[in-house]
């Protein structure tokens, strides 16, 4: 899923009658479709975010439908999404839907879009009352700040594997990427760091996905990490979306990518607390 600054809105050919998700304080049960088939999604979807969420499809025509569950094809032309790369630029397409393709990504609906969009967005929300976060990356920093991160972020993710006992224990991080935000005096980061074992005949390759805030020039804490290790290609690659606040919250969507497909996870930031407040499966 291809990542850069850009902010964009659609007409969508959709109606959105989401299913209701049972509130939990951790992760709900699995939501069933109008069929028979389970929809691998959890939590409580964060109604501030909007109605509807998208991601990008495999081909500059295509997104797929996250959120809700399910659609009925007709026409609505004044639905509209807003999709955002983090640093969000707008632009405005018409897209139309199509019914689920269960040979492309099991039970998530595919969106077609009735001009070529340039797959540099990452993700798109329709009804939000949410305000899209600018971030920045780590060529843009200034010479200080790299020194700070390249720095910080493999000591949090030490501390992140320390209590795992791994071949690539004791081996340094390479800082891969990382993007960062300012919310008031709070500074949160999203790191994307990797350590290998290069051996010709089993490499291994181990990447960690942090997320942590600090507040002023306090040390910073890790408030949300993943890990995925195995080969080069099997290994999965994690990856901050977009941001987005409300007067009461701040939301942050992150990937999970595999071979066999994708985890797609709302990280929410209310009163100084984080959780995971929402995640979606899909087989693409």
């Amino acid at each position: 899923m291809c990542v850069r600054r850009l902010c964009l809105i659609l007409w969508v050919v959709a109606a959105c009658g989401p299913r209701d998700v049972p509130a939990s304080h951790g992760r709900a049960s699995g939501v069933a479709t109008d069929s028979t088939a389970a929809i691998a999604m959890s939590g409580d979807w964060p109604s501030e975010l909007g109605t509807s969420l998208v991601i990008p499809a495999d081909t500059e025509s295509t997104a797929v439908l996250l959120y809700p569950a399910s659609i009925s094809v007709v026409a609505d032309p004044s639905a509209q999404f807003t999709l955002l790369a983090p640093d969000g630029d707008p632009v405005r397409v018409r897209v139309g839907v199509t019914a689920s393709d269960s040979a492309h990504c099991g039970d998530a609906a595919i969106l077609h879009l009735v001009r070529a969009t340039p797959l540099l967005w990452s993700v798109g929300l329709a009804g939000t009352t949410a305000r899209p976060l600018w971030s920045d990356s780590l060529d843009a920093f200034a010479a200080a700040d790299s020194a700070l991160y390249s720095v910080e972020a493999p000591r949090l993710a030490s501390i992140v594997s320390a209590r795992l006992s791994t071949r690539l224990s004791g081996l340094p991080f390479a800082l891969s990427g990382v993007r960062r935000i300012q919310f008031g005096d709070t500074t949160i980061i999203a790191a994307q760091l990797t350590r290998r074992v290069n051996q010709e005949a089993n490499p291994v390759e181990e990447r960690t996905f942090v997320v942590a805030e600090r507040a002023g020039s306090a040390p910073f804490t890790t408030v949300h990490s993943n890990r995925s290790e195995g080969s080069e290609d099997t290994a999965a690659h994690f990856d901050l979306l977009g941001a987005f606040r409300t007067t009461s919250a701040l939301y942050l969507i992150v990937t999970t990518d595999t071979p066999s497909g994708s985890t797609i996870e709302i990280l929410e930031r209310s009163a100084g607390n984080w959780r995971v407040r929402w995640t979606r499966t899909i087989s693409c």
